[in-house]
């Protein structure tokens, strides 16, 4: 009740600011007979009557809008629309994201939310505010899906394949509890970011979640070192192939390094390796390296999580490299030249 009644506020706030319009009355609709909707409200303008068809949710998620998107359309399916006036369905929410109001558009559905963001479009009529606030709980949230463990499980789901996963499966292979991945299952649904089918869950939206990820994208946590050799040009390129062959699973070539094998773009001039820290020593041996805190050749983040190795992949015999989503992601973070070899990557590599 309180959500319905800030959301006749917010609609009512909306057309109090457009000049020439009277509101005529708001009829909330569990008062009236063939409840379907939340309120509906009558008003006029330059002597033409309007009517806005109202559903109010208390969560702006993809899903809860799909909902009342299509409770709205059903409900003036039922009523019909007369002739007589101009009419328009309007999904309320606490907030409405990006996504959603694209998702509206979509529809030929308007929106009104609790900060500010509007579009009503009518004969005679349009409205259309975005403002730059994001509510502390929607960062929040968002920031939460992107943690090392969940971050786990998304490098799985976004593998190129693409195919149906099952809870366990995902569960085994990213060594994440089944508890937690079915946690993130359930807010990915509600985002539509995923789709649960009978053979698993796939990802329903790539695109847009790959998106999220960036804009929430903070890089792996670890001490990131630098070294320097005497090694230079392809010596040191067969020397880094060597020791990321003995680190095995417990390294791979990252950043620019790793870039250079999917799509390349940049000339590498520095290594960029990920490393447990079970490799640390092997890699140092291996290439004898010197450590450098300035000038160094050689830049080494020994993780404090090993999810980023864990979908590695081998780009030569025994040579591995991260993902090309874990790269792109490196690489978003970077200056403007790593951002277009990011971009370049993405267009080339990752199939979305």
């Amino acid at each position: 009740m309180k959500m319905e009644e800030d959301g006749i506020g917010a609609v009512s706030l909306l057309l109090q600011q457009i000049p020439d319009l009277h509101v005529r009355d708001i009829e909330r609709e569990h008062l009236s007979r063939g409840r379907g909707i939340d309120f509906v409200v009558r008003f006029e303008k330059d002597a033409q009557p309007y009517r806005l068809l109202c559903e109010v949710k208390s969560s702006g998620t993809p899903k809860s809008a799909n909902q009342a998107i299509h409770q709205l359309i059903s409900y003036q399916s039922r009523h019909g629309r007369r002739q007589d006036r101009f009419e328009a369905l309007v999904f309320v929410a606490p907030y409405v994201s990006p996504q959603v109001r694209e998702m509206c558009r979509d529809y030929d559905v308007n929106y009104v939310d609790l900060l500010g963001n509007c579009r009503l479009v009518l004969p005679g009529l349009y409205v259309d505010r975005q403002v730059a606030t994001t509510p502390q709980v929607e960062t929040r949230d968002l920031k939460s899906l992107f943690k090392p463990k969940s971050a786990r499980v998304l490098r799985y789901l976004l593998k190129r394949d693409q195919t149906a996963r099952r809870l366990s499966e995902i569960a085994e292979a990213t060594q994440v509890s089944i508890g937690q991945v079915h946690k993130l299952k359930t807010a990915l649904v509600e985002r539509d970011w995923i789709e649960d089918t009978p053979d698993g869950f796939v990802v329903r939206h790539p695109d847009l979640l790959v998106d999220a990820w960036l804009s929430a994208n903070e890089p792996p946590q670890g001490r990131r070192q630098g070294f320097y050799t005497v090694l230079h040009d392809g010596a040191l390129e067969r020397a880094v192939e060597l020791a990321v062959e003995r680190a095995g699973p417990a390294a791979a070539l990252c950043g620019r390094s790793a870039a250079n094998w999917w799509a390349p773009w940049l000339r590498a001039s520095n290594v960029e390796l990920y490393a447990d820290p079970v490799a640390l020593p092997i890699l140092v041996d291996a290439l004898d390296l010197q450590p450098a805190a300035k000038g160094g050749n050689v830049w080494i983040t020994v993780l404090d999580e090993s999810g980023p190795l864990l979908d590695a992949e081998e780009v030569r015999l025994g040579v591995r490299a991260t993902s090309p989503l874990q790269t792109y992601l490196d690489l978003s973070r970077g200056g403007e030249r790593d951002r277009e070899a990011a971009d370049h990557l993405r267009r080339e590599i990752l199939p979305w």
